[in-house]
């Protein structure tokens, strides 16, 4: 039998700009865009049982996004 522990911590972005595309009704879009932030958590736990003939995980994410480019 093996079990084990893990977790992980990761950010990201993406750069703001201008809009290239005016939308369907030119003036109701902005006409740029602010950075978007992303940090992702994960942890979780990973077993195995009955000499390694079944194995089982459980994993929990988080995302916290800030100012999404929607």
């Amino acid at each position: 039998e093996r079990h084990g522990v893990f977790a992980s911590v990761a950010r990201g972005y993406k750069a703001g700009g201008v809009s290239v595309d005016p939308g369907i009704v030119p003036g109701t879009d902005p006409l740029t865009f602010e950075t978007e932030d992303l940090w992702n958590y994960e942890a979780g736990l990973r077993a195995n049982w009955l000499e390694r003939r079944l194995d089982g995980e459980l994993t929990y994410f988080y995302l916290d996004r800030r100012d999404p480019q929607l």
